[in-house]
Parts: structure tokens; sequence; C-alpha cells
């Protein structure tokens, strides 16, 4: 009965979407405000059917209906009850289901927090349930979660042995859906335009806050799952250029490029057809993502299903690209851009230039992950694009990027004055290289570690730089401390120290990148109980095996213990976790995270100031330990002698990666603030509130 009635909720959401998506349209074309209506109603009942579906489903996995085929793929009697739950999105038709209840939610708010534009809101309606009726046709027909099974099973097969392995399960994939699905919105507005007649500058605005939204969430469903693969797989690290990976990079990538262009248009007047075409292209990306996340053509980590809606998703992608790009070159003549550069050096040209970066590494990442499905298809070769090739890639794009991050926000709009560059880049420059020079002579090698470090200390220095020369320009204009000062600059205008706030993150990302990857240590050993191997500088001894029965599984759990220094630095359960009808254990590293630790150090009474003794040895106080158990002998009859085979990783500075993606997250809610209201300025004031850049040029 519950697949039924989900079955049933489907089919009647799949038919209120196309009649809202005809009469949106036709409330478009007709200026009809009855219509509109009709069609915002419709989205509406779209959102209540499909949450329905959506309960009916976790109904029947909580319930263990296995006479719904997705309950018994991937419901089971012994999976806890957590576990049950975030199933909803662990396989293709779950997921699938998940992705339109977002869609129809997003559509929802989108009609409800819109109140402008009334005469692009019907057709950005109409495209909206056109993507929805795609997506409910797939759900209702060929990935159906609702299907009946007969004869009805005893049990379930149980979700896949990874996604039950890690509470990060019921965190990453939605953060991720909602950055996917989120872009449908962008896309619609920017289409809606076309369609009425060209993008105005309000249009682009409502663009960039409906951008913003799922470049947000892409973030951070991006870094959780890097800490997710750290967390879970064992391997010491967290990006491996895997394909689903790569998916998850590319629409992040064409939604940066965009909201850095969406600048130049706003200030200048130009670069509108580039903008247009980037948010297309971060909507058509998303959908690929799906393609390549869902239908089981690629050989990925992250691949769990097999299944044939591959084409029809392909079909989809081309109905979208052409209709796109039909509508560009139809309305190209109102696209035009009436400004043009003034100058060589200025903020529009590394503008430019940032967005031909993003664009060239995103296509470098398409090449190499659909490569191997091209060649299949061509030649029926096998063949696979390993990580040598994107960073060999990646790795200079990178350090052009991070460059331009410096030289972007110290370049004015318009033609910049020598002066003014020396002024504002000079003692950046120096910051950089005396950081590099002081890493040199205290015994810091690797020359691409070290040439990141001093490219972040001179981004950093411009960054913190403007920010003090606005507050200064703001206590000259009103005599306010530097306190209130800062912080009525960042009440007036969120977006702009949002992004500063994006750059900072952005920042101890690739720093811990750069030496996480650099200077990497690891050894493994095979060890009885009471034994102790050496690891730069540690001291890592092994006391002993437990196994520990669960509901769903077998914990071969190895406790080791961790000295630097004669200090012990904690206790740490590495583990395998035996899954039933699983051939080979799930490896479960423990890992001592800094400087996440030093914050916990301060609740359980313990100087939560680092060590910086090792920095003055050319080594890093900020690393992290990470324990893995390769194997062990658990035949044994006493399991507390049993030896076992450790893997131990020193990871420098891994844990700026998580720090960096939290500050990057919060960058893009403090730029989705709105600005305050500008306050009256005190009568004595010698002249108006101006931003720095506002007073230099």
């Amino acid at each position: 009965m519950t697949g039924l009635l989900g079955h049933l909720a489907v089919l009647l959401a799949l038919i209120l979407a196309i009649t809202g998506a005809v009469l949106s349209y036709r409330a478009g074309r007709q200026r009809d405000e009855r219509l509109a209506a009709i069609g915002r109603r419709c989205a509406v009942g779209v959102l209540v059917l499909v949450a329905a579906a959506v309960l009916l489903m976790e109904v029947a996995l909580v319930g263990h209906d296995f006479s719904v085929r997705y309950v018994a793929d991937e419901g089971s009697r012994e999976t806890p009850l957590y576990y049950t739950i975030i199933s909803l999105w662990g396989a293709l038709e779950g997921s699938i289901l998940f992705w339109g209840f977002l869609l129809s939610l997003y559509t929802v708010a989108f009609l409800r927090f819109t109140r402008r534009l009334d005469d692009l809101m019907p057709y950005a309606t109409a495209i909206l349930l056109g993507i929805s009726s795609f997506f409910l046709f797939v759900i209702a027909f060929p990935g159906d979660p609702f299907a009946p099974v007969r004869p009805v099973p005893a049990d379930g097969n149980g979700p896949n042995v990874l996604l039950q392995n890690n509470p990060m399960m019921g965190i990453h994939p939605p953060l991720l859906y909602l950055g996917y699905v989120g872009l449908a919105v962008p896309y619609a507005i920017a289409m809606a335009a076309l369609i009425r007649g060209g993008p105005e500058t309000d249009t682009l605005r409502l663009i960039r806050r409906w951008s913003l939204v799922p470049w947000t969430f892409l973030s951070l469903g991006i870094i959780g799952g890097m800490w997710w693969a750290y967390a879970v797989l064992g391997w010491g690290g967290y990006w491996s250029w895997d394909a689903v990976e790569n998916a998850s990079l590319m629409p992040w990538l064409v939604t940066t490029a965009f909201l850095h262009s969406l600048q130049v248009q706003e200030r200048r007047r130009m670069l509108k057809t580039w903008t247009i075409s980037l948010i297309i292209a971060a909507f058509l990306f998303s959908v690929l993502g799906t393609f390549l996340t869902r239908s089981g053509v690629i050989a990925s980590v992250h691949s769990f299903t097999q299944s044939s809606i591959g084409p029809i998703f392909l079909v989809f992608f081309a109905v979208v690209l052409v209709g796109s790009l039909g509508l560009v070159f139809a309305r190209g003549h109102e696209l035009g851009a009436p400004a043009a550069l003034d100058g060589t050096i200025c903020r529009e040209t590394a503008f430019l230039f940032n967005n031909l970066l993003l664009v060239a590494i995103t296509f470098t990442v398409l090449l190499g992950t659909i490569f191997p499905l091209i060649a299949e298809a061509l030649q029926g070769a096998q063949l696979s694009v390993g990580a040598p090739y994107f960073n060999h890639v990646a790795v200079p794009i990178g350090f052009a990027l991070l460059f331009l991050m410096g030289v972007g926000p110290a370049l004015p709009w318009g033609v910049a004055r020598l002066e003014d560059l020396q002024y504002r880049l000079l003692p950046a420059v120096a910051v950089g290289v005396a950081v590099v020079l002081m890493l040199l002579l205290i015994g810091v090698r690797g020359i691409g570690a070290l040439v990141t470090f001093g490219a972040a200390a001179f981004v950093l220095t411009v960054t913190l730089g403007r920010i003090l020369e606005d507050v200064r320009a703001r206590r000259r204009s009103t005599g306010e401390g530097p306190v209130a000062g800062a912080g009525h600059l960042f009440a007036a205008n969120p977006r702009r120290y949002g992004g500063y706030l994006v750059h900072l993150g952005v920042l101890l990302v690739v720093v811990g990148i750069a030496a996480s990857q650099v200077y990497q240590v690891r050894a493994d050993a095979l060890l009885k109980p009471g034994q102790s191997m050496l690891v730069d500088g540690y001291t890592i001894r092994y006391d002993g095996f437990r196994p520990q029965p669960q509901s769903n599984r077998m914990v071969l759990g190895a406790q080791v213990s961790a000295f630097r220094g004669g200090r012990m630095l904690g206790t740490f359960t590495p583990s395998l976790n035996v899954y039933p009808g699983q051939a080979e254990p799930v490896v479960t590293p423990a890992v001592r995270e800094e400087p996440f630790d030093l914050v916990a150090g301060l609740f359980s009474g313990r100087n939560p100031l680092p060590d910086l003794a090792p920095l003055f040895q050319g080594r890093n106080p900020f690393e992290d330990l990470y324990f893995v158990l390769q194997g062990v002998d658990a035949h044994m009859k006493h399991p507390a002698t049993s030896p076992a085979t450790i893997q131990v990783f020193v990871n420098p500075m891994v844990g700026f990666i998580w720090l960096g993606g939290i500050i990057i997250g919060l960058g893009g809610i403090t730029a989705l603030l709105p600005a305050a209201r500008r306050r009256r300025v005190p009568a004595e004031a010698a002249q108006p509130t101006l931003l720095a850049e506002e007073v230099t040029a």
C-alpha cells in the first residue's frame, strides 16, 4: 500500500508540474496574472506531493516494508535507524526522488522570496517546473523507487557498507544535492530573461543571489566530502581526482567564474554574453554530474549503482544545451557590451584572466573525466586518466589563480596608476618573500610548498591591507573607533567582506593542501602487543587487539598509543569493520586532528596553545597523526596477543583544509546577508563615508 500511494503521489506531481509549466509559459506570453497565479499554485502542489512521496518512502524504510523494491534493495533489519533514514539518498532511485523534492522546494522558495520582476517570474516558473517534470518522469517510470517486489523477501540487502560506515553520509550528500539542484534557479532566471528579451542589471543581481546559495552549499559539500574520504577510506588522503569528485568540482569552478564575471558586468556593463553563458554552463555541469554519479557509466568509489537511465539524462542534457545556446544566439544583439577596457592593467583585466583560468581548469578536468568514456566508445579500450594528468594541469593554473587573488583586489576599476600599484603591491610582495626566506632559514624545503606559502602570504597581506584601508577611510569620515568602524563596514557591504572571508578560507585550504601533499610522512610495521615503531619523531605503540560485535557489523579494533618527546598524546583505535555478506572488511582509520584537538584540549584541561618548538626544527606544529589497521591475525584463541600491521601517516596542516572550508561557508553566508541601511553621517564629519578604493579612484 505504501508503494502504491508513493507512486500515485509522484504521478500526480508529474501531471501538476507539466500543467504548471504550460500555464506559466502562457502567462508570460499573454501577461495573464490569473494564469501565473495558477502556475504558482501548481508549484506548491508539486512540493506537497513530492514531500508526501519522500515521507512515504521514509515510512517504508523505517518500517522495513520489503514489498517496495527500493527498501528491499537498500534496507535491512540490521541497519541502524540513522543509516536506514539517510539511505533515502544512498542509491539511484531514492537520490533522484530526493533531488525532485529539493528542486520543488527551491522552486517554491524562489517564488516566495522573489517579489520583483513580475514579467520574468512566469517564464522562470515554467522552466523550473519543466525541469521538475523531467525528474518526476524519471522517478515515475525508469527510476521508480516504489516499484513492487514479488515475492516479498524476509529481509533486504542493506545499504552499501561504505555508506553506513560514517555519520557524514547524512551531511555530505545533502549538501552536494543542495548545490547541484540549486543551480537550476539561476539558470531558470537567465533563460527567462532571454525569453523576455535580455537580462537587465536587476536580473543579473537576482541571478547572483540565487547562484551564491548553491555555490555555498557546493563549497561545504566538497570540503565535507574531502573530510569524509580522509576519515573513512583509510588511504591518508582526501582528494584523488575521482570522476565523481570532478563532477562536483566542475560546476563549482564555473559558478565561481560567474560570480567574478558578474562584478565586471555590474561595474562596467561588460561581458554580459559571457556571464550568461557561465551560469548556463554551471547548470549543465550539474546535470552532467548527476549523470556521472548515478548512471553507473564510470568506475568510481562513489558510484554505487548501475542503471539504464544514462541515455535519458544524456537526452535531457542535449535538449538543455541546444535550447540554451539557441536562446543565447537569438538574443545576441541584446547582449552586446557597451563598455570596453580602459587599460591593460586594471581590475577588469584581472577578473577576465581569473575567468579564463577557471574555465580552462574546468574543461581540463572535464576532458580527463570523460576521456575514458570516449576512448571506450570509439576504440573499445578501457583507459584511465590518473592524478598526474590533473596535477600537472591544475597546479600551475592554481598558482596563477592564487596570484590573481592578491593582484585583483589591489587594482582599481578603470586605469591603474603606477604609484597606486607600488603602494598596494610592494609591501605584500616583501611579506611573501620574507616568509619564504624565513622558512628556508629554519630548514623548510620543497619548492612547490614554499612558493605556495609565499604566495599565500602575499594574498593575505593584500586582503588585510584592503580591509584596513577601508576601516581607516571610515574612521576619517565618521570619527568612529576601529572596531565600530569595521563592524559598520561589514554591515554596510556584506557582499564585499563576505568575498574577503571566502578568499581567506581559500588561502587556508591551499596552504593545507600544499603542506600535506609535500611533507606527508608514512610508515608501517607488523607489531606484537607492547612493541613500538618510530615515525618522524613520534613513538607509536601497539597495545593489543579487541573484537567488538555490533548490530550490523563486527568491529576489529587495534589499540594504539602515541608519544612525542616522552609525552603521551592519546590512545587511538583504528579498525577493520566486517559486514555480513561483504568479502572485504572496511578500513576505518583513527585520526588525531590538529588544530581542532587544540580546541578540544581547552575543555579537558590541556594547554590549548600549540607547541611551536617543532617549527624551529624545520617541522610543522600543526599535523595530524593518522592510523590505519592494515591487517590483524584475528583467528588466534587469544585476540589480545594478536599481532597487527599498523600504518601511520603524519599529515601536516590537513586541519587547515577543514577550517578553510568552514570560513568559505561563512563567507558565502555573509555575502548573502542584506546590506544595512546607511546611517546618517554626523554633522561634524569632514567628508562622506567612502570605501578605500573609492577614495583612491
